[in-house]
């Protein structure tokens, strides 16, 4: 959405054909700065949900409570750049509420649909841009507007934006959905893994078993059950790296540049499935 060179996308929903248009940050955006609304809740930006509430994510961040009547003010719908910009520098807030005055507050010149440029200043192609205007963005600088105001975009119609807009967020409620079973399915599985297995302290039978096995559980030590292995000479085979979540993977898969000495690769050692 953020190339210069296409002025038409290669997917789009049917029913616009309209040639997208290219403007400068600085035809779309205006700075605004809002004060003097000091009974409105203090915000934080947040990397994933834009601006959220200070006293809802259960961290005391402590603050000057006489400098409030000096904080901004942020409708829904504006955007806020905020300090370590390359973390996530542009938030979007779904809320009415108070930030930094070290905060940039951005609002929309004319009628543009916010859902859309939330995508937009949250894209990987946005970032890249960025690092066209913003030396040392990868080392946390803020970005000042200055900087992004001479950004050209190429934008469509606000029906597209709308459309394009209205579709992203359905895709992140639908993502939050599926978050949300994902983390009820991991916390069943905590709980089995204290069910399904003897607590020890002499006690040789599961609080939960499959109906079919009433046997005792034996007790053995490790060396008992386990041998080291020491297999090499198989420099052919993939490099692995140990990830905590997903086992051992292949270094290639993993998208970060790990070095290693080639010459050294047959000394590695060999991992079987199972092992």
């Amino acid at each position: 959405m953020t190339k210069e060179k296409s002025t038409v996308p290669r997917l789009r929903f049917p029913g616009f054909t309209d040639a997208w248009k290219q403007r400068k940050a600085m035809e779309i955006f205006m700075v605004v700065s809002d004060k003097g609304y000091a009974d409105l809740p203090i915000l934080s930006a947040s990397q994933e949900l834009g601006m959220i509430r200070r006293d809802e994510i259960g961290i005391d961040i402590k603050y000057d409570k006489e400098a409030v009547a000096n904080y901004k003010r942020v409708l829904p719908g504006q955007f806020v750049i905020h300090l370590r910009s390359f973390q996530g520098g542009f938030a979007w807030s779904e809320i009415e509420g108070l930030t930094s005055p070290a905060y940039t507050i951005l609002d929309f010149k004319e009628e543009n649909s916010s859902k859309f440029w939330r995508n937009v200043l949250t894209s990987p192609n946005f970032i890249k841009k960025l690092e066209t205007v913003t030396y040392g963005i990868r080392d946390g600088r803020s970005i000042s507007y200055s900087d992004f105001s001479t950004l050209n975009f190429v934008i469509p119609t606000l029906p597209e934006q709308s459309a394009i807009g209205s579709f992203f967020s359905d895709l992140d409620q639908l993502i939050t959905l599926h978050q949300r079973k994902l983390d009820d399915v991991k916390e069943l599985k905590k709980a089995l893994l204290q069910k399904m297995f003897p607590k020890g302290n002499g006690n040789d039978f599961p609080d939960l078993r499959f109906p079919e096995f009433t046997d005792a559980w034996k007790q053995r030590k490790a060396m008992e059950i386990f041998k080291v292995v020491s297999d090499k000479g198989y420099a052919d085979l993939p490099i692995l790296s140990a990830s905590q979540e997903l086992g051992m993977i292949r270094r290639d898969e993993i998208g970060i540049d790990i070095k290693y000495d080639k010459e050294a690769v047959a000394n590695y050692k060999r991992v079987l499935p199972g092992q």
